[in-house]
């Protein structure tokens, strides 16, 4: 067999690249920043495994990256657009360093261009096995269900939780991508459906609004992409029959200390209606107010950021820089060095202006479209259901521009174009409702090109 089969650069395994794959795809999704903010002072334990994935295999990652500028293939825009976006990060951090901005933010803004490698680190990592990310998102699923149940139920009552002694045990953030994996990778969900169950549960128990709301748009797109209707009908029976078993029992457990109140249906309700109608949400809560005030927090931030970036034709053109002291501009005041505005377009258009704001939707857009060509060859709708939750959620929450969003789903979104950019697959069965061979495994996505006898290496050797 080909050394290329067992080892990487430095005499590395191929397994051990996907192990840190593995591991920052789940310690980032299942305990977010407990497993982000890892670390002693400002090492941390994530940042290091991508350093440790960039650094010890830096001939894949070139040539999934890099290779395509030279060799054009089905990925040049998307490494044309991420060789820009990471080329203006480092114009806009240096230009941060010379000026009047604080040097350590700015740097440790510069990571969120950073996290575009992840797009091809996932695409490395996927490609050694056709059926890696779907086997990957079902575990997945499962180990997320059930820290999420214990994380609302069980260890935020203790208040076991976001604190400085049981540092791990933070909100999980998959439980909108742990319930679209398993939609898109199992026909029929079979013993599954409880590990469906238990991130709804998780979804509706740490009570993210944006979350809520991306979910609910990619679940649409899904339906309509994969001509599944009836399953959604499914899904949305079974959060009926949470909802119901909550009113019956009258089902009521503190809910996690950064979320305020407690996790009910009735507030569940109230505080999806606050954000529409404060009046309408206090029907179901005492105080619709608290949780109105969470939206108003937001947009009064944003309002006076965008203000100080059109105030001069300078920063509206390349924005105020990094490391620029945002926090300063919030009306009600908020912590020192909060460099994140909950909304990765403010973020972008305030930092580093409509310059900026162009390379990143380019950016966007190119891998909006590698993701559709990805979709149209496959028939698997994971990667733009994904993207589609990515956009939503970051559009009000802080999860682009943080290592627990941005790594694992850049990982993912890169782990989902495997099959198309390698061309491992073959075009999907149009007769087939879901797009896919019906002979094959329900867990399986795509049509992966079965290698056989001294195929094999040429196959292993192809996809790295």
């Amino acid at each position: 067999m080909s050394a290329v089969t067992t080892t990487l650069d430095r005499g590395l395994p191929v397994r051990w690249m996907v192990a840190l794959v593995t591991v920052l795809v789940a310690g980032n999704v299942i305990f977010s920043r407990g497993f982000a903010h890892l670390g002693v002072g400002m090492i941390f334990v994530g940042d290091v495994l991508l350093v440790a994935l960039i650094l010890l295999w830096p001939r894949q990652l070139l040539e999934r990256m890099v290779g395509p500028l030279f060799k054009p293939s089905a990925a040049t825009l998307v490494s044309l657009a991420a060789f820009v976006f990471i080329a203006f990060g480092c114009w806009q951090t240096l230009r941060s360093l010379l000026g009047p901005q604080d040097s350590k933010i700015a740097i440790v803004c510069f990571a969120f261009h950073v996290y575009a490698t992840c797009l091809f680190l996932g695409m490395n990592a996927a490609a050694t096995s056709p059926d890696y990310l779907g086997k990957l998102l079902t575990w997945l699923a499962w180990a997320h269900g059930i820290y999420g149940v214990l994380y609302v139920s069980v260890l935020s009552p203790l208040g076991w939780v976001d604190g400085e002694v049981h540092r791990l045990f933070a909100q999980p953030y998959g439980a909108a991508l742990s319930i679209l994996g398993l939609l898109c990778f199992h026909r029929k969900l079979g013993w599954h459906t409880l590990a469906l169950l238990l991130n709804i549960f998780t979804l509706l128990g740490v009570q993210v609004r944006a979350e809520w709301l991306s979910l609910g748009a990619a679940l649409l797109l899904w339906a309509v992409l994969s001509h599944r209707a009836k399953q959604l009908f499914q899904v949305a029976a079974l959060a009926a029959v949470l909802i119901a078993a909550g009113l019956i029992t009258d089902f009521k457990i503190p809910a996690p200390s950064s979320r305020g109140g407690d996790v009910s249906v009735r507030f569940i309700v109230g505080r999806a209606l606050s954000s529409i109608d404060p009046s309408l949400a206090a029907s179901f809560v005492d105080d619709p107010e608290r949780y109105a005030s969470t939206i108003s927090w937001r947009t009064e931030w944003w309002r006076e950021i965008l203000a100080a970036t059109h105030a001069s034709t300078a920063t509206t053109l390349i924005g105020l820089g990094y490391g620029h002291p945002i926090w300063d501009y919030h009306p009600e005041g908020v912590m020192e060095g909060l460099r994140t505005p909950h909304s990765i377009w403010v973020y972008v258009l305030g930092y580093t202006g409509w310059l900026g704001m162009a390379v990143y939707a380019l950016f966007q857009l190119a891998l909006l479209r590698l993701l559709w060509k990805s979709y149209v060859a496959t028939r698997q709708p994971f990667g733009i259901c994904l993207w589609t939750i990515q956009l939503i959620w970051a559009t009000f929450d802080n999860l682009l521009e943080a290592p627990y969003g941005a790594i694992p789903f850049n990982l993912l979104l890169g782990m989902s174009l495997a099959a198309y950019v390698t061309r491992s697959f073959e075009p999907a069965d149009a007769s087939c409702g879901f797009g896919i061979d019906a002979s094959l495994q329900p867990d399986l996505g795509l049509r992966p090109t079965p290698p056989a006898g001294n195929d094999v290496e040429q196959y292993q050797e192809n996809a790295l």
